[in-house]
């Protein structure tokens, strides 16, 4: 027992001693009690540190915590941009789609209603020749001659009426093709200012099928 009491005094003196500290037998007490206040402050020091530099590290986790916040709010603000130019080169597109259509309609329509009317003119032509050919084969007189004439000047009224007619038709066709030009540029500029408008805004503009 008095060997390990003696081990244990010969380790508390070594230890005392590499922190600078001597123990007196004068006033073992007082020593005792500087010895042990040298230790707490030696082994303490690194929980003392670690305790005051936790404001440092909260501080550095917060602002990486806003430059995340602010990162993706930059990064929400380009996917938005990025949407709306979607929507816009998709609104173009089926504008430009729209606007095919109605043109291709109206030259087939046109193109239709022409190609009736030169096939009309072109029979009453055949007709003609035909007529023209049996009277110069079989002449019958002056009446012939007079019935001739009349034939000729109808069919040439008839010429001109469906030339006129063909006229208008692709006349009709082409202020078609204008009035739609016209409305898709003035839909575009409608759809340039909705977008410019809030979201809540936005909503008072969309059709049933988008509520």
């Amino acid at each position: 027992m008095e060997s390990n009491n003696e081990l244990f005094e010969q380790i508390k003196m070594d230890v005392f001693s590499s922190l600078g500290i001597k123990l007196s037998n004068q006033d073992p007490i007082f020593a005792m009690v500087m010895a042990n206040q040298a230790a707490m402050r030696t082994f303490s020091a690194p929980i003392v540190e670690a305790i005051e530099s936790i404001p440092g590290v909260l501080e550095s986790s917060l602002n990486t915590i806003a430059d995340a916040v602010e990162e993706a709010e930059k990064s929400s603000a380009q996917l938005t941009i990025e949407t709306k130019g979607v929507l816009a080169a998709l609104a173009k597109v089926e504008l430009d789609s729209a606007h095919r259509r109605i043109t291709d309609a109206v030259e087939r329509s046109v193109d239709s209603a022409v190609s009736a009317s030169l096939q009309r003119v072109q029979g009453e032509v055949v007709k003609l020749e035909a007529s023209l050919r049996s009277v110069g084969t079989d002449p019958q007189g002056k009446k012939t001659f007079t019935a001739n004439i009349i034939l000729t000047g109808a069919v040439f009224c008839l010429i001109v009426f469906f030339s006129f007619a063909s006229y208008l038709l692709y006349d009709v066709g082409i202020d078609n093709r204008n009035a739609a030009n016209f409305w898709r540029s003035k839909y575009s500029d409608q759809q340039e200012v909705i977008g410019t408008l809030p979201a809540s805004y936005k909503k008072l503009f969309d059709g049933p099928g988008k509520r």
